[in-house]
């Protein structure tokens, strides 16, 4: 749960602006300690942890490219780095970081959890405290397109249909399957995980105190946390195997085998060839996995009602792989905005709620985001395979 305090602002201040950029910033942050307090309050057992990421930088353009970005960063004043820690010295980062090779590194507050057991936790409260009726297996197919003369929308599923007058699609990569107006702007997207234990006894592994990004050439990274409950590493990128190929992981909802059998090789001797005292740690691959993320074409999230259709649906969704510093308060805020327009219908203020003006303007669904053209991944992706020569 790693909110981005310095890397994309560069990105999202060409996009937005430097004010827009550092609210996205504050408001990433939050969130950590928002899934804190929701975590504490309802006493959900998640592996939830409040610690550091540490991003390591592996190559010399792309460590000199961050600090360039970085101290330009500093000298607009914009975003708030008091809580950034750059570490320009390699030996220092490799001390700090005990990354082989590290050239610089950054650090900042981070959380870590398992996504897993909070979205269950969270089902099973929500089920106790109320009129909640959860079908499991029970894909949705269709929607319609507006409503009835009595405000429902139908909602279609190999089961049947159902009648509501509120809808929340909130399926992140396959959103544009049940809305087909979102096909180019929140695409499905292959990764690959995997976790990676240690041999004859987990206990004796070495402790990694933070979450971790590993940083290559032109955009390629790692990211990696270790588990407290089995000393076990869940890892995620191994990009490099498959980047080149672009059907295979772009606009691909295949989960069903790899997509590159060379991540399996990529994630071999993983530990003890990237970090110092896994020598003789036995870590070797457990498990090994293809998933699926929803990314927004235009860089951030897509929330709120959508245009074109009647009050009542909504979309959340498009994460772009980095959802969990801020996909709570999106939740939030489009209940929010159903629980406000549903008092203003009673006559009752309507500004006591806050709904969608909690969260960073440009994630809020537009006409004008519908429309555009744009398309982030794609262009990151040209730059990828032309600087890494893939």
């Amino acid at each position: 749960m790693k909110p981005d305090t310095y890397y994309n602002m560069p990105k999202y201040t060409e996009l937005f602006g430097a004010e827009v950029a550092a609210s996205i910033a504050s408001y990433e942050v939050s969130q950590v300690y928002a899934v804190k307090e929701l975590v504490e309050q309802e006493g959900i057992h998640c592996d939830f942890h409040l610690t550091r990421a540490t991003d390591v930088f592996l190559d010399a353009e792309a460590a000199r490219d961050a600090e360039r970005a970085f101290r330009q960063l500093q000298k607009d004043g914009a975003v708030n780095l008091r809580d950034v820690q750059y570490i320009n010295n390699p030996a220092s980062a490799v001390r700090v970081s005990g990354v082989k090779g590290a050239l610089s590194a950054f650090t900042f507050t981070a959380g870590q959890l398992y996504p897993y057991k909070l979205v269950t936790s969270l089902l099973e409260l929500a089920m106790s405290r109320g009129n909640i009726n959860l079908q499991t297996n029970t894909p949705v197919t269709s929607i319609s397109p507006t409503p009835d003369l009595k405000g429902y929308y139908t909602v279609t599923t190999p089961r049947g249909t159902l009648r509501a007058g509120k809808v929340i699609v909130c399926t992140n990569a396959y959103t544009s399957s049940i809305l087909p107006q979102l096909r180019s702007r929140i695409i499905p997207v292959r990764g690959i995980a995997c976790s990676i234990t240690t041999t004859p006894d987990p206990a004796t592994a070495p402790l990694l105190p933070t979450t971790y990004a590993l940083r290559f050439n032109a955009g390629l990274m790692d990211y990696l946390i270790q588990r407290p409950s089995d000393n076990s590493i869940i890892v995620g990128g191994a990009r490099e195997t498959f980047v080149r190929d672009l059907s295979s992981w772009y606009d691909n909802v295949s989960d069903d085998k790899l997509i590159s059998s060379a991540a399996e090789r990529y994630f071999d001797g993983y530990m003890q060839r990237h970090f110092a005292g896994w020598e003789d740690s036995g870590a070797r691959v457990d498990r090994i996995w293809t998933g699926i993320m929803g990314y927004s074409a235009d860089a951030v999230p897509f929330v709120g009602d959508v245009p074109g259709t009647d009050k009542g649906l909504y979309v959340i969704g498009g994460f772009t792989g980095h959802g969990m510093p801020a996909i709570l308060g999106c939740a939030k805020g489009v209940v929010e905005e159903i629980q406000m327009e549903s008092k203003m219908l009673e006559g009752v203020e309507g500004s006591l709620w806050k709904g969608l003006r909690t969260l960073p303007a440009p994630f809020r669904i537009t006409e004008e985001r519908m429309q555009s053209k744009a398309n982030v991944v794609l262009d990151e992706w040209g730059r990828t395979w032309e600087k890494a020569k893939l």
